[in-house]
């Protein structure tokens, strides 16, 4: 099947509309379950310094005993997520959905859920977290490695609010919350779409696009990485921080450059 048969011109038309969408089977299952497994691999090894490790592992979650386990450019560490950062399907949806053919990956970020103790995460747009960045165009491809769903922590999107620029601020009033209340943006409270994703496929949402993700209260476990792209046009803006900024090899107001942000 060609690539255009696997991406309709009305999902197109969501993402540009609600900001984000389901772009359907990305992966199969077999390769899903193997970066699964090599993700519990890299926890077990990270301070093991005979293995190539990741940039970052922390818990994201403020409880240790409900912990969202994150890893920032878990493909540095893994020749298997190297490869994913390859995938032609992967480039050929990207250029689709945002009409740009030059992107490069900003980093990419394993989300691990444990089953029955992994946390919720709170209300947030991805691009006012990076502030070294400017202009151009940035999206999230996230792939499920088990099967999200409500019960599992899969996230929640709200449409169009990638189109009300940056409202972080405000999002973050409501840590802790799943209720958002009243925003002067909107008509009413700001309607909220659960976005399940089956393991293999992946979903993409503008980097605008206000999401949330709730705990995980079932028996299996919700692992997924979320790849983070930024086209050529995307600026370095020094007066910004990020745990990114020291790798990058551009003077202020130029494109970002660098080692690690690969072009696919």
């Amino acid at each position: 099947m060609a690539f255009d048969e696997m991406l309709s011109e009305h999902q197109v038309y969501l993402f540009e509309r609600n900001g984000f969408v389901n772009a359907g089977p990305l992966i199969s299952e077999a390769e899903a379950d193997q970066l699964a497994n090599e993700i519990l691999t890299i926890i077990e090894r990270r301070e093991d310094s005979n293995f190539p490790q990741p940039l970052r592992i922390a818990n994201l979650s403020r409880e240790a005993v409900k912990p969202i386990w994150q890893i920032v450019n878990i493909w540095q560490a893994s020749e298997a997520f190297s490869k994913l950062l390859k995938n032609a399907k992967l480039k050929h949806y990207i250029s689709k959905l945002t009409g740009k053919s030059n992107f490069r990956i900003w980093h990419d970020q394993v989300q691990y859920k444990p089953s029955h103790v992994g946390g919720r995460l709170s209300w947030h747009q991805d691009l006012p977290k990076w502030p070294v960045m400017k202009g151009g165009t940035q999206l999230t491809a996230w792939i499920a490695l088990d099967d999200a769903g409500p019960q599992n922590g899969c996230m929640v999107m709200v449409p169009g609010s990638h189109l009300m620029g940056n409202q972080n601020e405000w999002l973050h009033q409501h840590d802790g919350s799943w209720q958002l209340g009243h925003n002067d943006r909107f008509m009413s409270e700001p309607t909220q779409v659960l976005c399940p994703v089956q393991k293999g496929h992946v979903h993409f949402h503008d980097s605008l696009t206000w999401h949330s993700s709730g705990p995980n209260l079932s028996g299996q476990p919700r692992r997924a990485i979320a790849l983070h792209f930024m086209d050529t046009e995307t600026l370095f803006n020094c007066q910004g921080d990020h745990l990114m900024k020291e790798h990058i090899a551009s003077e202020d107001g130029q494109p970002i450059q660098g080692y690690p942000f690969l072009p696919i």
